[in-house]
């Protein structure tokens, strides 16, 4: 009888575990499944989010030389890349999703061939795109491709619906630059940057060489 009894326990005991192990398995499924589904929508919104940026930063950017004359040429924009970023962690928020992307414009692989110089330019602007209008330019990267005419010196400029010209650095052909500077525009947070090149030409006259990266859309 005991014996009986014992078996009995036994095997109840053991079709409470075998369900109990089958109800945790489905909820570690279940949980399994919900995670891959909010790692997958988090790539789409990233990717989504990533083109939408691209296609600002092409309806905004300029490129172009100024000549002797002070006429203004238009430089053809050709490749724009973005890519999203670590956020350093002094620029984590609590309050709401902050997000950190690079943004980098090259003008023609052609170059800019006229009044006696030929050249091209690049430049990357990074940026955190923080809560509300706090958004801030972290990092300005570039460079000029110079095959004609004599590079003397490039300046960086950087600022909000604009730059000023009195806040600037001095940089050579190349540059990689960490910036601390904040939108003062309270609204939309609007962030933009210019590299100027001032490039000599055969005839000993100097032209300015001038990029803009201006994002505007932000979280």
């Amino acid at each position: 009888m005991c014996h009986y009894f014992f078996r009995c326990c036994t095997y109840i005991v053991n079709l409470s575990l075998k369900k109990a192990i089958a109800v945790l398995t489905a909820i570690v499924s279940v949980s399994l499944c919900s995670t891959s589904i909010s790692a997958a929508n988090a790539q789409i919104e990233s990717i989504y989010r990533i083109n939408q940026i691209k296609s600002d930063i092409i309806e905004n950017t300029k490129a172009f030389i100024v000549d002797e004359k002070g006429n203004k040429i238009d430089v053809s924009v050709t490749d724009v890349e973005i890519t999203e970023v670590n956020v350093p962690f002094v620029y984590k928020s609590t309050n709401s999703v902050t997000r950190a992307y690079t943004a980098k414009v090259k003008t023609s692989t052609d170059k800019y061939n006229s009044n006696g110089i030929n050249a091209a330019s690049s430049l990357s602007m990074t940026w955190i795109d923080g809560p509300g209008a706090d958004n801030s330019i972290t990092n300005l990267t570039g460079y000029w491709v110079v095959t004609s005419g004599t590079f003397q010196y490039g300046k960086i400029f950087w600022g909000s619906d604009n730059v000023s010209d009195s806040v600037y650095r001095d940089v050579g052909i190349s540059f990689d630059e960490d910036i601390n500077y904040t939108s003062t525009n309270t609204i939309s947070g609007i962030l933009t940057a210019r590299s100027n090149a001032f490039i000599k030409n055969s005839s000993g006259m100097t032209l300015q060489f001038y990029t803009w990266v201006t994002p505007t859309i932000f979280d």
